[in-house]
């Protein structure tokens, strides 16, 4: 397994999927066991993210997802810190909440194909995760079993280090939930 942390930690909270891969290190420290996981960090989609892939069954990305941008649909699980406790919840493609733009915070599960309709890249040259998966598959690459897209909602992204109080506590409860779910 592999969990990859993207983002970018000196614009605000685009920096949200490293810090949660970071912290995700720090609590599985603590614990004194290492999981057969490895980690990464990267600021680069598509064709560089895929090619961290590579070799790996399961990838879980934690990445930051733009307020302005509706979630797409499917989601599987879902939280937010402006919920009572940090409760979290189970999402399905009916979900009342898909296809809506999140607030700052909120956190959702995606797996690769609720991304497949989603924008994928800031211009014609380049290349979204979905589009460098099926370009691995036409070429034979060896290609995860899975893989899930852990979003989280930012708020602001501009050029400062460190995430608004919004995101810093949904990058805990992320890396506290995702602490609870790799094997070991």
């Amino acid at each position: 397994m592999l969990v990859i942390g993207l983002g970018n930690t000196i614009l605000g909270d685009d920096g949200a999927g490293i810090y949660t891969v970071r912290r995700l290190r720090t609590l599985l420290a603590a614990d004194g066991l290492i999981p057969p996981v490895d980690f990464a960090e990267c600021s680069a989609g598509g064709l560089e993210l895929l090619e961290l892939m590579l070799g790996y069954q399961q990838i879980v990305i934690v990445d930051a997802w733009p307020c302005s941008t509706p979630w797409p649909c499917g989601a599987v699980w879902s939280c937010s810190t402006a919920w009572p406790s940090g409760a979290t919840r189970p999402c399905s493609a009916a979900c009342p909440n898909d296809g809506v733009v999140p607030h700052p915070g909120e956190v959702r599960v995606f797996d690769l194909q609720a991304l497949k309709y989603t924008p994928a890249a800031a211009s014609f040259h380049q290349v979204g995760l979905p589009g460098a998966m099926e370009l691995a598959h036409r070429l034979g690459l060896p290609l995860p079993d899975g893989v899930q897209i852990w979003a989280i909602a930012a708020a602001d992204v501009g050029f400062r280090e460190g995430c608004t109080p919004a995101v810093a506590g949904a990058v805990e409860a992320t890396a506290k939930r995702l602490a609870q779910i790799i094997p070991r």
